[in-house]
């Protein structure tokens, strides 16, 4: 359990992933407004269900480990996860993944690495 702009909510760090998201439902606790991406995306579910989103939220704060970091996140139906965060937010943070330890590690807003485990 991490927090986005305060709130408690479940993150999945997604390589997978070419952008970041962030569920429906807990798009009525952020505190930032949504903007029009620059174009509409296409987004592959993992049920193959092709769905366009238009919309974004930026600059949401996310908390993990005491760790601010800001994200770009695209409102989708998600169930299980409040937050994905995608290949746009990891690579910008410079994050690595040992899949053999189960470790991320990620570039915090402070510049400081900082390790996930499990």
């Amino acid at each position: 359990m991490r927090t986005v702009n305060a709130q408690l909510g479940y993150i999945l760090f997604d390589p997978r992933a070419t952008r970041s998201f962030i569920a429906c439902k807990f798009v009525n606790k952020l505190k930032e407004s949504k903007s029009k991406l620059e174009m509409r995306l296409a987004i592959i579910t993992p049920l193959g269900e092709i769905v366009e989103v238009n919309d974004v939220y930026k600059g949401c704060r996310v908390l993990v480990k005491d760790y601010e970091f800001n994200a770009d996140l695209i409102p989708l139906e998600i169930v299980n996860f409040d937050v994905i965060l995608g290949m746009d937010q990891l690579s910008s943070h410079q994050a690595t993944m040992n899949y053999y330890t189960k470790v991320i590690t990620i570039r915090a807003a402070d510049k400081e690495m900082v390790n996930f485990y499990g």
